[in-house]
């Protein structure tokens, strides 16, 4: 991964939980670095909202999406659950995941179609995800193979001890 971490993306940050705005904030801003590069972030917004029992109401822990009608997009919403239930290590994971659809969707990866509500392109490919399982969408895959890995360098690069 590119070593870009400076980047003036802009980044909103609502329902964090008490005290951890700061570090949210900067681990967003390094992930969006690593996964864009610095002229992409220099252009991206992000809203991240932390909802109380997500998981509980849309069993998801977190989920990404485009406000804009631009193609690819540049504003983005990024939900992430708060919820007791939730540690703060899961809560890293869900959001490094998360920036990953970012990602893929900023490049042009990952496109879902409006009219077509279960079609899904994949870099160039149409996928239908319902006749597809979850752990099996190529998106996912990567997006929780690089979550693991944008963790760890993080944490390394930052000395955050993170466990989970």
């Amino acid at each position: 991964m590119t070593e870009y971490t400076d980047n003036s993306a802009v980044i909103s940050i609502r329902g964090a939980p008490k005290g951890t705005l700061r570090v949210y904030r900067n681990a967003i801003r390094w992930c969006l670095g690593k996964l864009l590069g610095k002229r992409l972030a220099d252009i991206t917004s992000v809203n991240i909202i932390f909802v109380k029992d997500l998981h509980k109401k849309e069993f998801v822990y977190g989920d990404c999406g485009w406000d804009d009608d631009t193609f690819p997009p540049r504003l983005f919403t990024i939900r992430i659950d708060h919820s007791k239930e939730i540690t703060r290590f899961q809560q890293f994971k869900t959001i490094f995941h998360e920036l990953v659809h970012l990602k893929q969707f900023s490049k042009g990866e990952l496109y879902d179609y409006q009219k077509q509500e279960n079609i899904t392109r994949w870099k160039r490919r149409k996928i239908d995800v319902v006749k597809t399982d979850y752990e099996n969408l190529p998106w996912e895959k990567e997006a929780y193979k690089l979550q693991n890995e944008l963790i760890r360098e993080w944490a390394k690069e930052t000395d955050r001890i993170v466990t989970g």
